[in-house]
C-alpha cells in the first residue's frame, strides 16, 4: 500500500500540525504571569525561574537536533510519541517538585520531549507536500492554529493561577500532552517508512553539509534572528507591563493575547497573498517590514513612548514574524529530500539558538525602563533585514 495514501488532507495536516507544534509555545506562554509566584513558593529569585524560560528554550534546541535524523531513518510516529511521553513526564516532574533547580531540569526535559512536535510535524507537511508553495500555504494554516496558543495562554494561565495556584498550569500542561499522544496514534498516518539509506552516526556530517548550503543558511539566518527578536518580547514583556505600566495579570494577559493576535493576522494574510504571490517575493516583504518595525522599535528606545505606542509597535512587529515564518520555512526545507528531517531539526535548532541568547540576554539585562526591550527587537529587526538584501560579494 502506498505509505502517502492515508495522509491528511491540508486543513486536517495544519490543524494536526499546530496541536503538535503548539505544546512549545503554550509552555512557554501559559506560565508567564506566574512568574513572581513560583519564585516565592521557591523561595527563589525571580531570574531564576526567568532562567527556566532560557533553559527551556535551551532543551528545544538540542532536542530538535536529535528528532530529525532519527524519523528520517526510522519514520516519523515512532520518535514523535517517544516525544510526547517524555513531555508528559516531565510536566508532571515541574507540578511535583519544590525546588527551582530540580524545576529548571524538568523544564529542559519537557522542552526535550516538546522538540519532537516542533521538528517532525514540520517534516510531516514537506512529506505530504513536496511543492513550495502547497507547503507554504499549509505552514500557514499551521500557524493560524499555533497562533491561538499565545493567545489565549497567558489568559488561561492567569485564570488558573487565580483559583488553583501555579502547579495547575502543569497539570493542564500534562493533560494537553496526553491528548497529542491519542491524536498521534489514532489521527496521524505514518508519510514516510524506514529509511536504510540515512545513518544517524552521520547525523553530524549531513548537517555540516546542510550548514554550508549558502541559500539555506541566508534563509535560516535572517528568519531567525527576526523571530529572536519575538523572544525578546516574550521574556521581557512580563516585566514591562505588569511592572513598568501596572498592569494587572488579568490585563497582561489580554495585551499579550492581542500582540500574539497580530501574529495570527499574519498568518492568515500570508495565507491569502500565497494565492496569487510567491513565497520567496512575500519573504522579501517581510524582511521590508522586520527593517521598517526595528527601526520603529529603536525611536521607542530614545523617546518616553505611553503603552498604546509601544503595543502598536509590538503588534507590528509580531505581524511581520506571523508572515514571514511560513514563507521562509517552505523555502528553507525545500530540496532536501532523505535528510529533510535533518534540515528541519537544524533550521528548528538554529531558530531557537538565537531565541537562547535573545532570552539569557534580556535576563541578564538591566531591569528599569522598556530600552532592553526595545533596543533588542531593534537589533534583531535590522540585522535580519541586511542579512537578507546585502549580498555577499562573488
Amino acid at each position: 500500500m502506498n505509505i502517502k495514501s492515508r495522509t491528511p488532507g491540508m486543513m486536517q495536516l495544519a490543524v494536526i500540525g499546530g496541536i503538535l507544534m503548539g505544546m512549545a509555545p503554550l509552555s512557554i506562554d501559559m506560565y508567564l504571569p506566574a512568574f513572581a509566584l513560583i519564585a516565592a513558593e521557591m523561595k527563589s529569585p525571580e531570574a531564576l525561574v526567568q532562567l527556566s524560560l532560557s533553559v527551556f528554550l535551551a532543551g528545544i534546541t538540542i532536542g530538535q537536533l536529535f528528532y530529525g535524523p532519527v524519523s528520517d531513518r526510522i519514520g516519523r510516529k515512532k520518535p514523535l510519541i517517544t516525544g510526547i511521553i517524555l513531555y508528559v513526564l516531565s510536566s508532571l516532574g515541574c507540578i511535583l517538585t519544590s525546588d527551582i533547580r530540580i524545576f529548571i531540569l524538568f523544564r529542559f526535559l519537557q522542552a526535550v520531549g516538546a522538540a519532537a512536535g516542533m521538528v517532525i510535524s514540520q517534516v510531516v507537511v514537506t512529506d505530504v507536500f513536496p511543492d513550495i508553495r502547497k507547503a507554504s500555504r499549509v505552514f500557514s494554516f499551521l500557524m493560524v492554529v499555533l497562533s491561538v496558543a499565545p493567545i489565549v495562554a497567558p489568559t488561561i494561565g492567569s485564570f488558573l493561577l487565580g483559583q488553583s495556584g501555579w502547579r495547575s498550569i502543569f497539570w493542564v500542561l500534562l493533560g494537553i500532552g496526553s491528548l497529542n499522544i491519542l491524536t498521534v496514534i489514532f489521527g496521524l498516518p505514518e508519510t514516510t517508512g524506514p529509511n536504510p539509506s540515512v545513518k544517524i552516526s552521520q547525523s553530524l556530517k549531513t548537517y555540516l553539509s546542510i550548514l554550508k548550503n549558502p541559500g539555506f543558511m541566508k534563509i535560516a539566518s535572517a528568519r531567525n534572528i527576526a523571530n529572536a527578536g519575538m523572544f525578546i518580547y516574550i521574556t521581557a514583556s512580563p516585566f514591562v507591563f505588569l511592572q513598568i505600566f501596572s498592569l494587572s495579570e488579568f490585563q497582561y494577559g489580554f495585551v499579550f493575547a492581542g500582540t500574539a493576535g497580530a501574529a495570527m493576522a499574519g498568518n492568515i494574510v500570508n495565507s491569502i497573498l500565497l494565492k496569487k504571490f510567491d513565497p520567496e517575493r512575500l519573504f522579501d516583504t517581510t524582511m521590508v517590514l522586520s527593517l521598517v518595525f526595528g527601526l520603529l522599535a529603536g525611536v521607542l528606545s530614545v523617546i518616553s513612548p505611553g503603552m498604546i505606542f509601544v503595543i502598536v509597535v509590538l503588534a507590528g512587529y509580531m505581524f511581520t514574524i506571523g508572515m514571514m515564518l511560513p514563507n521562509s520555512t517552505g523555502i528553507a526545507l525545500s530540496g532536501h529530500g532523505k535528510n529533510t528531517g535533518s534540515a528541519s531539526s537544524l533550521l528548528g535548532s538554529l531558530q531557537f539558538v538565537a531565541a537562547f541568547a535573545a532570552s539569557a540576554a534580556m535576563s541578564m539585562a538591566p531591569i528599569g525602563s522598556i530600552k532592553p526591550m526595545t533596543i533588542g527587537i531593534a537589533v534583531c529587526g535590522i540585522i535580519a533585514a541586511l542579512i537578507h538584501f546585502i549580498k555577499r560579494p562573488e
